[in-house]
């Protein structure tokens, strides 16, 4: 069990409406095998708020939320490189963007406060 000071809070940013759309697209075979990306939504996080409530965008939107052990969150930074592309140090030098690991989906819950003050923002 990791101890508290080993925990990162990550952070995701959903917009309702688009995610629907993206559920259709995933769910009509015109689309099958079409969009390679397509099988990765849903995966995606970030260790800053701000990030998550930008990918939000606009009302109705949620913000999900997690406390992830450091090593899970490392894993996933070296998964969003292999995925995509090295990742862009922001001026701090610090990393965000993260594919969440299979095992630590099911930890990211919707953070009530969170999707409220991002909606109250859009």
């Amino acid at each position: 069990m990791a101890g508290i000071e080993d925990l990162i809070e990550v952070y995701r940013g959903e917009n309702l409406i688009e995610k629907i759309k993206r559920l259709r697209e995933i769910k009509n075979p015109i689309f099958k095998g079409k969009y390679p990306g397509l099988n990765k939504i849903g995966k995606f996080a970030t260790t800053k708020l701000p990030t998550a409530q930008h990918y939000a965008g606009n009302f109705p939107n949620i913000i999900k939320s997690a406390k992830l052990p450091k090593d899970t969150v490392e894993f996933g930074k070296r998964l969003f490189d292999k995925a995509h592309f090295k990742q862009m140090a922001d001026h701090t030098g610090h990393i965000s963007r993260l594919l969440i690991p299979k095992k630590a989906e099911d930890k990211l819950k919707v953070d009530i406060l969170k999707t409220f003050m991002s909606n109250a923002k859009a």
